[in-house]
């Protein structure tokens, strides 16, 4: 989620309300579900909706604008404590995290954006690998754009390498944490 160097279309924004994505954790019995939500006010001068994992807490997830220059942004997140889920709170990136767009050419030079989360200093670059067919649980897809995107904050690596693999109409279909080595795959 990250700059894009092309201009991108993007015709079904918002996304219907309560259109979901059910993923696995491969080698575990583990499942969560995404589901878009209305959100009826703006963020960050957006209009915007919700991605919300379903097993958080009602109301917690990420907000999802569009933007003429970058098709869909990230506008914010929000965060809970684990030892007080009522206690919640709104971090914004500045500006929106922004992607490289489906059809940014392979190998070319990667998408970077730089700003700020929660205040902080980010940096986050993201390199299309190649265009590749990926089968997971739901299906076999074509043609979906590989990536590798590693967050850094003002002392270094925050998170990844992440490789997304990331189809043009359904979004991401399989991911793994490089570090980790934990997979999710669309179910």
């Amino acid at each position: 989620l990250l700059l894009e160097k092309k201009k991108q279309k993007h015709t079904n924004f918002p996304p219907p309300p309560g259109e979901s994505w059910t993923y696995r954790i491969v080698g575990t019995t583990f499942t969560f579900t995404n589901i878009t939500e209305e959100v009826n006010e703006k963020v960050g001068g957006y209009v915007v909706y919700r991605l919300r994992e379903i097993n958080n807490p009602p109301g917690l997830g990420e907000y999802i604008g569009f933007d003429p220059d970058h098709g869909e942004v990230q506008v914010a997140t929000d965060s809970w404590d684990a030892n007080n889920p009522s206690n919640t709170e709104r971090h914004f990136w500045e500006p929106p995290l922004f992607s490289c767009s489906y059809g940014t050419p392979a190998d070319s030079s990667y998408c970077e954006w730089i700003g700020t989360f929660n205040g902080k200093f980010s940096r986050v670059v993201t390199k299309v690998i190649e265009y590749d067919t990926v089968s997971v649980p739901f299906g076999t897809f074509e043609n979906t754009m590989k990536t590798s995107s590693t967050e850094y904050d003002s002392t270094g690596i925050v998170d990844g390498p992440l490789i997304f693999w990331v189809d043009k109409n359904i979004g991401i279909v399989k991911g793994q944490d490089v570090v980790s080595g934990s997979t999710i795959e669309l179910i």
